[in-house]
């Protein structure tokens, strides 16, 4: 049976994987974390869970149109608006924000310029886009 809540990362980086997992554990850490390292496995991750994630963190890379059209795709479902997505980028932070245009991107945060402060600034993203959690869930 799946969780009610439950949050899907795409991440690449066994290291970034880490400090994502450390921030979801500051602020909600009962809640599960599926990764995936592509896009490509973003919707089939969802199809296999059986519902919606809770909140979704996006790797942003440097190059390539995969995320755009990940997003694309979850905006003409007409689930981007109802699921809160937060992109992280070691670089080139802009172009990410650039190309998301209006896609209902609620959160953007840099991965510089160390890890510390990476895992301080998703802790806070992350807080602020699943404030609606139940006590269960972050207790």
């Amino acid at each position: 049976m799946p969780s009610d809540h439950w949050i899907l990362v795409v991440e690449p980086s066994e290291s970034d994987r880490l400090l994502i997992e450390f921030a979801v554990e500051g602020v909600c850490p009962r809640i599960p974390i599926v990764f995936v390292s592509e896009f490509h496995e973003f919707i089939p991750s969802i199809s296999k869970h059986g519902s919606m994630p809770t909140l979704v963190i996006l790797d942003w890379p440097a190059d390539g149109d995969a995320p755009v059209s990940c997003l694309d795709t979850l905006a003409r479902l007409g689930f981007l608006p109802r699921l809160p997505v937060i992109v992280v980028a070691r670089e080139k932070l802009g172009v990410a924000i650039a190309q998301t245009g209006g896609l209902g991107v609620q959160r953007f945060v840099s991965k510089q310029p160390d890890d510390h402060c990476f895992r301080e600034k998703l802790g806070e993203a992350i807080a602020d886009c699943v404030p609606q959690l139940p006590e269960q869930a972050v207790a």
